[in-house]
């Protein structure tokens, strides 16, 4: 639960445990429990006020937090970014043939494999796999032979993870 405490006009700086208040010779330290204490009155004196914290929509992470006063109210303020996807360790078959497909790609791998193009081993991984590994080396000749950077085969697996 986000305190803070008004240092300037509208420059807020966020509180907890043992901080102080005031400036100079006016200033007061204030021990680590304090702000748990402190009555109201004692908070209003002290300039620190309880600010709701701000929702992170779902999807989103909060990548900084500021305070200013809103319609008179110090509000929480969010830099939102969103959520990182992880790129799954493994996807199945038909998952990665359909998101190669959508991907305009399908066609272009098939004739990799079935054109005498690629090494044995890629044909019969290929042929027979029950998975795809993000981490198989074969994954890199393919990758190589479609011109696909490492971040479009991670995007490629994100999307065929979600295919259900």
């Amino acid at each position: 639960m986000p305190h803070v405490i008004e240092r300037a006009a509208n420059l807020f700086e966020e509180v907890s445990g043992g901080f102080q208040s005031g400036n100079g010779d006016k200033a007061i330290n204030h021990p680590d429990g304090w702000l748990e204490a402190a009555s109201p009155k004692e908070l209003d004196e002290a300039r620190v006020q309880f600010v709701p914290p701000a929702e992170v929509p779902e999807g989103m992470v909060a990548v900084s937090t500021r305070y200013a006063r809103v319609d008179g109210t110090v509000t929480q303020l969010l830099e939102l970014a969103p959520e990182p996807v992880a790129v799954p360790a493994s996807v199945t078959p038909r998952q990665l043939r359909l998101a190669l497909l959508g991907a305009g790609k399908l066609d272009q791998v098939e004739a990799f494999v079935t054109g005498g193009q690629a090494p044995p081993e890629a044909v019969i991984s290929w042929e027979y796999a029950t998975e795809f590994l993000r981490s198989d080396p074969m994954l890199g000749q393919f990758a190589a032979m479609l011109g696909m950077t490492d971040e479009e085969v991670d995007g490629l697996f994100i999307a065929a993870a979600q295919i259900q």
